[in-house]
């Protein structure tokens, strides 16, 4: 007979996220703005945008080394993203701005998970490129696998 006083688990290695379910930190709710454009058909942004922005996920998985994708839209009016997981910035300044509207654009790095467990994802607006007009950050989803 098997021992089964210990349980067996092992923590995923990858997991996917949808932006409409983040807990928002700092400012406007987030709305889900549909469009047939997107994968997903809706793209959701705080709502009003601004600098400081940031909002937050949280997930369990395996340590270890991950490749994060981001996918969202870019526009005249988009402003850029800090990363942190676990309170640990891994991915600086992501530019969401585009002079001609981009839908399904996916951006990736390569990143670090520390530890077994419950882990915190947290996007902050970070400033803007100085060509766009606004801070608007537009993501459908982001994983790590």
């Amino acid at each position: 007979m098997p021992d089964i006083s210990e349980p067996v688990f092992s923590y995923p290695t990858s997991v996917v996220m949808f932006h409409l379910y983040a807990v928002v930190l700092v400012g406007g709710a987030l709305l889900p703005n549909q469009t047939a454009l997107m994968d997903f058909a809706e793209r959701p942004y705080q709502s009003p945008p601004g600098n400081g922005d940031s909002f937050q996920q949280a997930f369990y998985l395996a340590g270890g080394t991950y490749t994060f994708t981001v996918m969202g839209e870019e526009d005249a009016n988009c402003g850029r993203l800090d990363w942190y997981i676990d309170n640990v910035k891994v991915v600086s300044l992501q530019d969401w701005y585009a002079a001609v509207d981009a839908k399904n654009v996916v951006k990736t790095a390569v990143v670090t998970v520390v530890g077994n467990g419950r882990h915190t994802l947290r996007g902050v607006v970070n400033d803007k490129n100085g060509a766009s007009t606004n801070y608007v950050i537009e993501i459908v989803a982001y994983s790590l696998s």
